[in-house]
Parts: structure tokens; C-alpha cells; sequence
């Protein structure tokens, strides 16, 4: 079963982006800030779905200090800044605000 954690700070969107990961069979974790994230986070998951802007941080901090931690799953980033600059970063997919439950299924199951 595949493991997947998801950090966005939107609670209306935290909790159906759970409810799909979940109907779509996959074990999930879902963080509303950063603090939370890293009190859960382990090598364990496959995918990270992590939102940029935090009430505690950047996203983009946690995804670097994961990545260099060896962390080595997917990582899907959820943003709707399209002027930011992503590619220091090794993330996986970039899901620019607002997307599609299609659109983000299809990156479950990849």
C-alpha cells in the first residue's frame, strides 16, 4: 500500500485531498503546517504533496532538508506562485493552485 503525507495549510483542501488519497487505497498523513510534518515524517512515505506557503515555514525548506536527508520518493509540490523558481529543488511534479482531483489522481498513481 502505497504511503503518502500531504502539508497544505487549507483545511477544505487538506481534507479532500485526503479523502481521494484514501479512496484511492493509499495509506495518508495529513499536516496542516511544518511542525506537524516533521513530527511525522520518515523515509517510509512514497510520496510527499507539500504546499509552498506555510503559517510556520516554506514548503521548499522541508523538501530540501528531506532531500538532504536522503529522503528519495516522489515529491509533489502544490503552489499558486508560477513565478517562483524550482529547479535547485528536486521535486518531482509542480501542481499549480487550482488543479483538478483528475490532476492529482494521476499523480497518485504514478
Amino acid at each position: 500500500m502505497k504511503k503518502v503525507l500531504i502539508i497544505d495549510d487549507e483545511e477544505a483542501i487538506l481534507a479532500v485531498l485526503k479523502a481521494v488519497t484514501m479512496r484511492a487505497g493509499m495509506q495518508v498523513t495529513a499536516c496542516e503546517d511544518l511542525a506537524s510534518a516533521r513530527q511525522h515524517f520518515t523515509h517510509d512515505y512514497d510520496l510527499l504533496v507539500v504546499d509552498v506557503s506555510l503559517p510556520d515555514g516554506s514548503g521548499l525548506d522541508f523538501v530540501e532538508s528531506v532531500r538532504k536527508e536522503g529522503y528519495t520518493g516522489q515529491i509533489v509540490v502544490m503552489t499558486g506562485h508560477t513565478a517562483l523558481n524550482y529547479t535547485n529543488l528536486s521535486i518531482d511534479h509542480i501542481l499549480l493552485k487550482p488543479f483538478s482531483i483528475t490532476t492529482f489522481l494521476d499523480l497518485l498513481n504514478q
